[in-house]
């Protein structure tokens, strides 16, 4: 079993940022935009729910297509579910990274001032049909064990790799970095969601997101999917048969 991307089932793209009380009372005026103004790549129809948690907390949610766009006074987050009929999924890419980050990046980030980011990340989760995924990983992380384990039907597995970056390399008192963390979590007996969280972490806090350029991040993201991704997921999981 290999994994690629006519797996993915779903993109999301977030951003943590220092908490402001003040995006509360922008708001609603940030939801009007994302569902009416003529540069939005949303609509009414994309979002036709608004869901409340709490006044600090609000989202618009299309539970039909599984997509939700949220802001809280420390997060934004949009999630994306790629269609069932999907058949270019290099299409959706390039939708989600030149539309809809796009306007975000934009729109919402800049165009209403918001400081200090922590951290922007991008997720794309997979889901695949197979049989004991879980007892193949665990089979070869146990081998040399005196009592291998070679089945598992309750498993989780969530690794991370940090990278350096090119602004934390060159810009004196700036410590930037990137973590890439790979997720695999069985769903039922034979489903596993498999996600690949791809983040930047400034340090220190990116005071404004002009000074960073999110274009090459997302186009970063969706190229390590093949280049690390994938290439470290799939021998991991795949069969002894198919690794013979």
């Amino acid at each position: 079993m290999s994994i690629s991307k006519k797996e993915i089932k779903s993109i999301i793209v977030g951003f943590r940022f220092e908490k402001a009380f003040r995006i509360s009372d922008v708001m609603g005026e940030m939801f009007d935009k994302i569902l009416h103004d003529s540069s939005s790549p949303f609509s009414t129809e994309f979002f036709p729910r608004f869901e409340e948690r709490g006044s600090l907390d609000k989202s618009l949610i299309n539970t039909d297509f599984d997509h939700f766009f949220r802001i809280t006074t420390s997060d934004i987050i949009f999630k994306y579910s790629i269609p069932e009929d999907c058949d270019d999924i290099e299409k959706e890419f390039k939708w989600f990274k030149d539309d809809a980050c796009a306007f975000i990046n934009d729109q919402i980030i800049k165009s209403y001032k918001i400081r200090n980011l922590m951290r922007a990340g991008i997720m794309f989760g997979h889901e695949i049909e197979a049989e004991n995924v879980g007892g193949i990983v665990l089979e070869r992380m146990t081998r040399d064990t005196d009592e291998p384990i070679n089945d598992a039907d309750q498993f989780a597995l969530r690794f991370g790799k940090k990278d350096s970056t090119i602004e934390g390399m060159t810009k004196l008192g700036v410590d930037d970095f990137m973590n890439k963390i790979s997720i695999i979590q069985q769903s039922d007996s034979n489903h596993y969601e498999i996600s690949y969280d791809f983040q930047y972490h400034f340090n220190p806090h990116c005071h404004n997101i002009s000074d960073w350029n999110y274009e090459p991040f997302v186009s970063k993201s969706m190229a390590s999917l093949e280049n690390y991704f994938y290439k470290t997921i799939s021998p991991l999981i795949e069969s002894p048969v198919e690794a013979k």
